[in-house]
């Protein structure tokens, strides 16, 4: 992309101008910006980023749908249409700047960072986020574990190998003055042959001057015979000790040529063993490659998981627009026999059609062809006969022709057949030819007249549809594969979901030991399979009972893992540490969660939001409850009163930033009730639920329907309770986990 293209959507809004003004001094990473207006939905053309001004909000579907498949991203301003969204701004009416649709960014092929999905994403992409990096972390964490092992492995072998390799550098300073102190003792003997061979040279200087010596007195030549023959034998001794001395040195040479094999053979384990190094290095690499593989593997999986969905509407798409292509088909043969029926009447105003018209003798002869024919092959009648033939059957290309026209003159019905024909200018064209035998009074055929139509478009198709078929029929088995595949790994996923569900239920707790000392009903709806909902009770004394229903971050898996960790702390803090004053209990948990979440030291916001209670048995008639909430009220209805009252909670939640943030202490609420009252505690999933209006069923609503229930038993109640919310959630999807419990005195 050279220019960064955005197009704005509406009658001249105030947006239009700022990006005119902003696109002549600003860049898009250092590129220029152009920006487009759009009045009316025909005019909108393909732009890298496409914004819809307010007042058009109510056309934003169509919109989306036009610009589907161009990879445009579309910006809308407080559009309530979240289905159709891309980002949508909605600094009005909310705290958050924006929110997004992931769904259809990914399908333009639009990436959506990380730090953008937290700061706009929906819950759903929250939670996908939360359990992508989770998943991450997880395999990080693993990957770095058996790195460690495998790199101890290799630590310890190239520790091995190093005092491998410092032991033979030993033994090889050791050879090496060997090797130096025999070369000092071979210097030392070339030296000393070095000095006998001068003492040669000087006793063969003197033998000489003897000879000339012995030349010239002849007489003392016998007296000296005698030390001539001892000097010989001299000569003779030093030749053999030169002989001997030389000897030792070839030996000495043979036992440095064989310290010098032993000492390549050493450089050669030396070489192998750093050879060996390398190739484990080399193995490592690999292995970590193989890591980065399998992630993408991952990754292409789940990608393949949201495409599957994608393809299967394409491929309905595509068969309905296959289906109306045989319809026309069809639907033009049918025209096609009608016209042959008619082809006798209509063949007089047959140079008028667009079709080609031949008129023939009974045996094949031209006698007269129209425009249409002129226009389609580019032949007279005259250039016709002149170039090609009189005939039909020496002209045509169809094998069969002359079976046909005697065919036709023979049963005298008409005939339909298919060739392909060449124009004048060599292109070659399909026509549909019909054949119609016109006879005369006497029921003999005496004229054939030929309406033949250009099908090489039809025929085009038809190819094309055949491909397309097959091409259908290959990505129908892909995604076969592929949802099989999937399906698979969603049986996996959904076993260990289930299987979490199991473990999950074994901290809520058993109702019968409730039922020992209260009346109650729990609704108790996970919106997936496991919940980050969940009730909690306990009793510490004979008369002194603990009650609370909490709401941790998310739900789903995550939300599991978030109320596994609470129940353990609040079990920790009441029944191990015996603290009872609940504003004591939530404060204590708010500051064990964000330790055992390690929030001062990382980015975790994950927490919860509870209502709890305190119930004192002061006599068969008489409780105390004492109510401390972090955000989730309870409500509570007197006999004596006759009306549903309200214990607001504190505006802090525990754990997360806010809450380490916050300067709001948790309080406590003590009331007194009677024997056969009523205590409703609750998480904010069945006051958030949506209707098809997209319109929660609120807090009013939720008192009056506790109010209204208050006076009937508690299975009567339940069964009201959730016959109201069924009534108003229809077939809207469940937004989030739903518990109400009601206790009573």
């Amino acid at each position: 992309i050279e220019t960064y293209s955005i197009g704005v959507y509406g009658k001249e809004p105030q947006e239009l101008q700022s990006l005119q003004n902003l696109s002549k001094t600003e860049t898009i990473k250092g590129k220029k910006t152009e920006v487009f207006s759009f009045q009316r939905i025909s005019q909108i053309e393909k732009t890298d980023i496409l914004f819809v001004e307010e007042k058009k909000n109510d056309q934003v579907e169509i919109i989306y749908n036009k610009i589907k498949g161009t990879g445009t991203l579309l910006i809308t301003y407080n559009c309530k249409d979240s289905s159709s969204i891309m980002i949508n701004l909605t600094l009005r009416n909310r705290k958050d700047q924006f929110e997004i649709n992931s769904s259809n960014m990914y399908d333009e092929r639009i990436e959506v960072t990380d730090k953008l999905m937290s700061l706009g994403g929906s819950k759903v992409d929250l939670q996908g986020l939360y359990m992508k990096k989770e998943k991450q972390l997880n395999i990080k964490e693993q990957e770095l574990k058996e790195k460690e092992k495998l790199l101890i492995k290799k630590q310890e072998e190239l520790n091995l190998l190093l005092k491998e390799n410092k032991e033979q550098k030993i033994l090889n300073q050791e050879q090496k003055g060997k090797n130096d102190i025999q070369t000092i003792e071979l210097t030392k003997k070339e030296e000393e042959i070095e000095l006998q061979r001068q003492k040669v040279n000087e006793l063969l200087a003197e033998i000489n001057l003897q000879k000339r010596i012995l030349a010239k007195n002849r007489k003392i030549l016998k007296q000296e015979q005698i030390e001539n023959i001892k000097k010989q034998k001299y000569i003779e001794d030093q030749n053999k000790e030169l002989t001997n001395k030389a000897e030792e040195i070839d030996t000495k040479e043979k036992e440095l040529q064989k310290q010098q094999e032993k000492i390549d053979i050493q450089k050669k384990d030396l070489v192998e063993k750093t050879s060996q190094i390398n190739t484990q290095k080399f193995i490592i690499y690999g292995i970590i490659g193989i890591v980065l593989l399998l992630l993408f593997f991952a990754f292409f999986i789940w990608r393949a998981f949201r495409a599957n969905r994608k393809m299967n509407r394409m491929l309905l798409q595509k068969n309905k627009e296959i289906n109306k292509q045989k319809d026309e088909i069809q639907n033009q043969s049918k025209q096609l026999e009608q016209i042959n029926t008619e082809l006798e009447k209509l063949s007089i105003v047959a140079s008028n059609t667009d079709n080609a018209v031949i008129i023939m003798d009974e045996k094949g002869n031209f006698e007269w062809v129209n425009a249409g024919f002129t226009r389609l092959y580019g032949y007279t009648l005259q250039l016709l006969k002149n170039e090609l033939d009189e005939n039909i059957i020496k002209v045509s290309s169809n094998k069969e022709i002359e079976q046909i026209i005697n065919r036709c003159v023979s049963i005298k019905e008409t005939l339909t057949y298919e060739s392909i024909n060449s124009a004048r200018t060599g292109e070659k064209i399909w026509v549909q030819t019909t054949l119609t035998p016109i006879m005369d009074s006497n029921e003999k055929v005496y004229k054939l007249v030929a309406l033949e139509t250009n099908i090489t478009q039809l025929k085009k198709q038809e190819r094309e549809i055949l491909q397309k078929s097959e091409e259908l029929r290959q990505q129908k088995d892909e995604l076969q594969e592929q949802n099989e595949y999937i399906n698979g790994q969603h049986k996996q996923i959904r076993s260990s979901i289930n299987y979490a569900q199991t473990i999950q239920n074994t901290i809520l707790p058993i109702k019968k030991n409730i039922n020992k000392h209260f009346k109650s009903f729990i609704i108790f709806k996970p919106k997936d399979v496991v919940s980050g909902d969940f009730y909690w009770y306990t009793q510490t004394t004979s008369n002194e009972f603990y009650f609370a229903a909490i709401d941790c971050t998310g739900h789903g898996v995550p939300g599991a893992f978030m109320s596994l960790i609470s129940s353990r702390l609040l079990n920790e803090i009441v029944n191990e540490r015996k603290i009872s004053s609940p504003k004591e209990i939530l404060t204590t948990l708010n500051t064990s969660v964000i330790k055992a979440l390690k929030q001062n030291q990382t980015e975790n916001n994950d927490g919860m939001d509870l209502c709890f209670i305190k119930v004192i048995r002061e006599n068969d008639n008489k409780f105390e409850i004492t109510f401390s909430g972090a955000k989730r009220p309870i409500f509570y209805f007197s006999k004596k009163i006759g009306n549903l009252e309200i214990l607001k909670s504190d505006r802090k939640s525990i754990g997360g930033v806010r809450a380490k943030r916050s300067k709001i202490n948790f309080t406590n609420q003590t009331i007194q009730l009677n024997k056969k009252d009523l205590i409703y505690l609750s998480t904010d999933g069945y006051i958030d639920q949506n209707n098809f209006e997209r319109k929660r069923y609120g807090t009013p609503k939720f008192i009056f329907l506790l109010n209204s229930v208050a006076h009937h038993r508690l299975n009567k109640q339940k069964l009201i309770i959730e016959k109201e919310l069924a009534e108003y959630q229809q077939n809207e999807k469940q937004r989030d986990d739903i518990t109400v419990w009601g206790i009573q005195l």
